[in-house]
């Protein structure tokens, strides 16, 4: 864990960074930490919101980044790696009888990583044997409630 303090105005703002954490009952971990292991929790879906066109982002969760206002409120965000998923532009989405892969050696929005964390949706990540190395099907998860009883 690395924490690190910065002063904005006269208000102090602190920022935790963590590998991963409980978002609505979803368990998702960083790709450092789930990379180790044989589950996926870092797949992230983002719902497209723009104004002209509705692209969904799909990505990997890098860092979980908590900001304290004044010790009393928090604001949890993920930093993510974003895949390419503009449909004009070729070699970054393939979408096979309904399912969708994406190239994960493309990616976009470098220089702007960051989302609510409550806004993401977590996903998996498969293998596409017929698109070749670096294609990814997407795998939407019914999200389930890492409290609730069965």
């Amino acid at each position: 864990m690395e924490v690190t303090y910065c002063y904005i105005t006269w208000h102090p703002i602190s920022a935790e960074l963590f590998s991963g954490c409980n978002v609505n009952g979803i368990k998702f971990l960083g790709t450092a930490r789930d990379d180790k292991l044989c589950m996926q929790n870092s797949g992230v879906h983002v719902p497209g919101g723009g104004e002209s066109t509705d692209i969904d982002f799909y990505g990997k969760l890098t860092t979980v980044v908590q900001l304290l206002y004044n010790d009393r409120y928090q604001v949890f965000m993920f930093k993510c790696q974003w895949f390419v998923m503009n449909p004009n532009r070729q070699g970054s989405v393939k979408i096979d009888h309904g399912l969708l892969s994406v190239n994960i050696n493309r990616t976009w929005y470098d220089d702007d990583p960051y989302v609510l964390a409550n806004m993401a949706k977590q996903i998996v990540y498969l293998d596409d044997p017929k698109a070749g190395h670096g294609w990814k099907v997407v795998q939407q998860m019914d999200q389930r409630n890492v409290y609730a009883i069965p």
